[in-house]
Protein backbone atom coordinates (compact mmCIF):
# COMPACT_ATOMS: atom_id res chain seq x y z
CA UNK A 1 0.00 0.00 0.00
CA UNK A 2 1.16 3.58 -0.81
CA UNK A 3 0.60 6.91 0.21
CA UNK A 4 -1.23 9.10 -2.54
CA UNK A 5 -1.02 12.94 -2.02
CA UNK A 6 -2.71 15.58 -3.31
CA UNK A 7 -2.01 18.21 -5.53
CA UNK A 8 -1.19 21.26 -2.40
CA UNK A 9 1.06 18.86 -0.80
CA UNK A 10 2.92 17.24 -4.42
CA UNK A 11 3.33 21.04 -5.14
CA UNK A 12 4.61 21.50 -1.84
CA UNK A 13 7.19 18.81 -1.19
CA UNK A 14 8.78 19.69 -5.02
CA UNK A 15 9.17 23.46 -4.18
CA UNK A 16 11.03 22.43 -1.07
CA UNK A 17 13.24 20.49 -3.25
CA UNK A 18 14.06 23.45 -5.49
CA UNK A 19 14.47 25.74 -2.24
CA UNK A 20 17.58 23.47 -1.47
CA UNK A 21 19.28 23.25 -4.37
CA UNK A 22 18.52 27.06 -4.43
CA UNK A 23 21.97 28.58 -4.00
CA UNK A 24 23.91 25.32 -4.26
CA UNK A 25 25.99 23.57 -6.66
CA UNK A 26 25.40 20.69 -9.46
CA UNK A 27 28.67 18.84 -9.75
CA UNK A 28 29.63 16.27 -11.96
CA UNK A 29 31.71 13.45 -11.44
CA UNK A 30 32.79 10.18 -13.42
CA UNK A 31 33.38 6.83 -11.88
CA UNK A 32 30.85 4.79 -10.33
CA UNK A 33 28.06 6.84 -8.51
CA UNK A 34 27.27 5.92 -4.51
CA UNK A 35 24.75 3.89 -3.83
CA UNK A 36 23.26 7.02 -1.82
CA UNK A 37 23.44 10.79 -1.83
CA UNK A 38 24.68 11.01 1.49
CA UNK A 39 27.38 8.40 1.10
CA UNK A 40 31.07 9.51 1.03
CA UNK A 41 33.06 10.15 -2.25
CA UNK A 42 35.82 7.69 -2.46
CA UNK A 43 37.85 8.47 -5.69
CA UNK A 44 35.80 9.47 -8.01
CA UNK A 45 36.77 12.90 -9.72
CA UNK A 46 34.88 16.04 -10.11
CA UNK A 47 34.78 17.02 -13.70
CA UNK A 48 32.96 20.04 -13.64
CA UNK A 49 30.63 22.09 -11.14
CA UNK A 50 28.39 24.92 -11.78
CA UNK A 51 26.10 27.50 -9.35
CA UNK A 52 22.26 26.61 -9.46
CA UNK A 53 21.43 30.62 -8.31
CA UNK A 54 18.55 30.06 -10.95
CA UNK A 55 17.39 26.86 -9.63
CA UNK A 56 14.04 28.70 -8.65
CA UNK A 57 12.15 28.02 -5.34
CA UNK A 58 9.18 27.29 -6.39
CA UNK A 59 7.79 24.46 -8.45
CA UNK A 60 4.24 24.74 -9.99
CA UNK A 61 2.45 21.60 -10.27
CA UNK A 62 4.96 19.64 -8.76
CA UNK A 63 7.60 20.03 -11.31
CA UNK A 64 10.66 22.06 -11.45
CA UNK A 65 13.37 22.44 -13.84
CA UNK A 66 17.15 23.64 -13.94
CA UNK A 67 17.60 26.27 -16.93
CA UNK A 68 18.59 24.71 -20.02
CA UNK A 69 21.59 25.73 -21.99
CA UNK A 70 23.16 26.07 -18.53
CA UNK A 71 27.31 26.09 -19.41
CA UNK A 72 30.18 24.50 -17.18
CA UNK A 73 33.62 24.65 -17.60
CA UNK A 74 35.46 21.44 -16.75
CA UNK A 75 37.80 21.59 -14.43
CA UNK A 76 39.11 18.21 -15.72
CA UNK A 77 38.78 15.99 -18.57
CA UNK A 78 37.15 12.69 -18.19
CA UNK A 79 33.36 11.43 -19.18
CA UNK A 80 31.05 12.13 -16.59
CA UNK A 81 28.90 9.44 -15.02
CA UNK A 82 26.78 10.58 -12.58
CA UNK A 83 25.19 13.93 -11.12
CA UNK A 84 24.81 15.28 -7.19
CA UNK A 85 23.08 18.74 -5.88
CA UNK A 86 24.32 20.53 -2.97
CA UNK A 87 22.39 22.74 -1.08
CA UNK A 88 23.56 25.76 -0.60
CA UNK A 89 25.66 24.87 3.07
CA UNK A 90 27.38 21.78 1.06
CA UNK A 91 24.65 19.34 2.29
CA UNK A 92 23.80 16.45 -0.67
CA UNK A 93 20.48 17.08 -1.59
CA UNK A 94 20.07 14.40 -4.87
CA UNK A 95 22.27 12.48 -7.06
CA UNK A 96 21.03 11.08 -10.59
CA UNK A 97 22.76 9.51 -13.91
CA UNK A 98 24.90 12.03 -16.48
CA UNK A 99 24.01 11.22 -20.27
CA UNK A 100 23.30 12.56 -23.99
CA UNK A 101 20.04 10.64 -23.78
CA UNK A 102 18.06 8.35 -21.52
CA UNK A 103 19.94 10.28 -18.24
CA UNK A 104 18.68 12.10 -15.21
CA UNK A 105 20.50 14.98 -16.70
CA UNK A 106 21.58 15.51 -20.24
CA UNK A 107 24.21 17.32 -21.00
CA UNK A 108 25.78 18.04 -25.10
CA UNK A 109 28.70 15.91 -24.75
CA UNK A 110 29.75 12.82 -23.33
CA UNK A 111 33.54 13.54 -23.06
CA UNK A 112 34.61 16.84 -20.37
CA UNK A 113 37.91 18.60 -21.56
CA UNK A 114 38.95 21.73 -19.79
CA UNK A 115 38.67 24.97 -21.72
CA UNK A 116 35.60 23.85 -23.83
CA UNK A 117 32.47 24.53 -21.97
CA UNK A 118 29.59 21.83 -21.64
CA UNK A 119 25.89 22.58 -21.87
CA UNK A 120 23.34 21.19 -19.34
CA UNK A 121 20.28 20.70 -21.88
CA UNK A 122 17.58 18.61 -19.83
CA UNK A 123 16.76 18.26 -16.13
CA UNK A 124 13.33 18.21 -15.26
CA UNK A 125 11.96 16.68 -11.74
CA UNK A 126 8.37 15.71 -10.99
CA UNK A 127 7.06 15.08 -7.98
CA UNK A 128 5.44 11.98 -7.48
CA UNK A 129 1.94 11.82 -6.46
CA UNK A 130 2.34 8.47 -4.20
CA UNK A 131 4.56 7.91 -1.85
CA UNK A 132 6.28 4.66 -0.11
CA UNK A 133 5.62 3.53 3.06
CA UNK A 134 8.06 4.13 5.88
Amino acid sequence: MALKFGALTVEAQATALARLLAGGWLQLYGGDMPADADDPLRAQPLLAEVPLDGAGVSAPGGVFQLAAQQAMSPKQAGRPTWFRCLSSTGRPVLQGTVGLTEADLLIDRAELLPGHEVALTGFRYKQPKAGGRG
